[in-house]
């Protein structure tokens, strides 16, 4: 099958990473509320904080086995509906979650929403490094993540008066029924812009020299590598979704602040993150080619940040708040280079979703652990415990990066 024909216009460009970033800010407001209100609940509803985090437990087990699925689906159906019904399916389940009772019924609807949420990312990979040209791949992966962040950051700022207003079911109402507008907005928007362009079946990729298909299977070469990624990549899951899940509960605990307030603590993180991953790309890009080496660094940051933290997080809620806010930065750096930018290199297997689907459920193996395992170790052996924890898998991180720097380079020189 030939390859489907690239987008030329600036207009057509620019449009579709627009499209592309306005869907994951919807796919964070309808993942990531659970996790910002968690606090609440535990406040409001005295569930324990195993109890309630099976949900979140439950929906990342269930998010990272359906990428596979999903990425394997994305490179053989229309990735366009596949995310429509994505989006359908995570905006009804924040609309259910407000009625459940129980902690067993709120797990239960947050792994379906797992399921729905896996939908997106993999058929959004392929569609980008199908239609965009190397540069504007790179430029898109950086600017989705915007998306996630600028949708994070408002449910940090927003939940907070939400919560005190109305409670904190009322704020998965309304992520619900920006997910549902926003699925109309997908779909008018890129029947627009892709229509005609893009196969039903696998996308493979045409050799320079005849413009002939050349599909293929990943490389027997590549395949320790790419253990050393999918290991370090469940590293930097622990790390950034652990971090970001538990800092305000943390917050609220150690400083003895209000759950608003705590709440409010972590909208400095995804501030922070849209320069930092922005300033990741571009060291990428211009500097460092070899993204293992790049998330190697990434992750020596990291663990840098966990240090700071284990010795300076009873100085008060500002520096606490300022060190974790480093710590989520060089992990979504470690994550750009590992879960993004990496799948592009199979471009010439017609794998691109299903690598990325596989790399992407390897991360939510390490938000399921760091959910419901960090909740377990905080609550037998304390915090500081769990910033070992923390720094125990940064260190581990970046050992395993370093590791597979060379072959990598390897494999990325030759792919062509």
């Amino acid at each position: 099958m030939q390859i489907q024909k690239k987008l030329m216009q600036r207009k057509q460009v620019v449009g579709l990473i627009l499209l592309f970033m306005s869907v994951y800010f919807c796919n964070y407001l309808t993942r990531h509320n659970y996790g910002v209100v968690l606090v609440e609940i535990l406040r409001s509803e005295s569930f324990s904080k195993t109890a309630a985090s099976a949900a979140l437990t439950g929906m990342f087990v269930a998010y990272g086995l359906s990428q596979l699925l999903s990425g394997f689906l994305g490179d053989r159906i229309d990735p366009v509906q596949l995310i429509a019904v994505g989006l359908a399916g995570s905006s009804a389940t924040n609309l259910l979650i407000p009625l459940c009772r129980t902690p067993t019924a709120m797990t239960a609807v947050w792994c379906v929403n797992g399921v729905c949420q896996a939908m997106c990312w993999p058929p959004m990979v392929r569609l980008a490094a199908a239609l965009l040209e190397e540069q504007d791949y790179r430029t898109a992966v950086v600017r989705i993540g915007w998306g996630g962040y600028l949708g994070t950051i408002f449910l940090y700022l927003t939940s907070p008066l939400v919560i005190r207003l109305s409670g904190w079911r009322t704020v998965f109402f309304l992520c619900g029924g920006a997910g549902i507008v926003m699925t109309a907005v997908w779909l008018i928007g890129s029947h627009q812009i892709c229509a005609g362009l893009l196969p039903a079946g696998p996308v493979q990729k045409q050799t320079r020299a005849e413009g002939k298909s050349s599909g293929g299977v990943i490389p027997r070469t590549v395949l320790p590598v790419m253990g050393a990624i999918l290991l370090s990549i469940v590293l930097m899951g622990i790390l950034r979704d652990g971090i970001t899940s538990w800092m305000p509960t943390f917050i609220s605990e150690r400083f003895d602040l209000g759950s608003d307030v705590s709440i409010l603590s972590g909208v400095f993180a995804p501030m922070l993150s849209i320069f930092v991953v922005q300033f990741a790309g571009k060291v990428q890009q211009k500097w460092v080619r070899n993204e293992l080496l790049c998330a190697a660094g990434a992750f020596s940051l990291a663990a840098g940040a966990c240090v700071l933290l284990r010795l300076f997080s009873g100085s008060g809620p500002i520096v606490s708040t300022a060190l974790f806010a480093c710590a989520i930065c060089c992990s979504r750096a470690a994550s750009l280079y590992l879960t993004c930018m990496v799948p592009y290199h199979f471009g010439k297997t017609g794998r691109v979703s299903a690598v990325s689907g596989m790399l992407n459920a390897a991360t939510y193996v390490g938000s399921a652990i760091s959910s419901y395992g960090l909740a377990a170790v905080t609550e037998r052996a304390g915090w500081n415990a769990t910033l070992l924890v923390w720094l125990a898998a940064a260190l581990t991180g970046v050992l395993l990066c370093g590791l597979a720097v060379r072959k990598w380079g390897r494999f990325t020189a030759c792919e062509n």
